[in-house]
């Protein structure tokens, strides 16, 4: 837990002069939940380790083949929960397999659980600042997923911003 930090949910913020002076949180990498750090291996361990898809596009692919995660959920906690949660002893779990569960109901798992570990944060960041979000602007590798973005924007009732540009 960050020591020194007036928000409640120990998350960093700052003053931007660019921006109006507007509170702005600055997401750094490895010190906020675990979504930016480890977004990209839940990808590569449906690739490397599972072999459920060639390439970290493909689960996009794979999750929008089905409507729903056929009850599967995914706690993507390999190394802990960061924030909100900040508890190192977490570990993951896949739950709610049957004989019906398909490669396709845990890639969709994989987003889902992406999407709310974000949207745990962004809970955090709307409280503190006392309002809600509106949008939300994204970028990265993810982010070209319009199965991952449409479940975010689903989720956090907001809409979500990709830019032109693409990685």
């Amino acid at each position: 837990m960050l020591r020194n930090s007036p928000l409640q949910y120990s998350l960093l913020n700052f003053n931007s002069p660019s921006c109006g002076g507007r509170q702005r949180y600055q997401v750094v990498r490895g010190d906020l939940q675990d979504s930016p750090k480890f977004q990209s291996l839940r990808r590569t361990r449906l690739r490397d380790s599972m072999y459920m898809i060639k390439s970290s596009a493909d689960i996009n692919t794979l999750a929008s083949s089905v409507d729903t995660t056929g009850g599967v959920y995914f706690v993507t906690a390999f190394s802990g929960l960061l924030a909100p949660y900040w508890d190192p002893a977490a570990a993951g779990m896949l739950i709610g397999l049957t004989e019906y569960t398909t490669p396709a109901h845990i890639a969709r798992a994989t987003l889902e659980a992406t999407a709310f570990q974000t949207y745990a944060i962004l809970e955090c960041m709307q409280s503190d600042a006392g309002a809600d979000l509106k949008q939300l602007k994204v970028d990265g590798g993810m982010t070209n997923g319009d199965v991952a973005m449409q479940i975010l924007a689903d989720l956090g009732g907001f809409t979500v911003v990709r830019p032109e540009m693409r990685e």
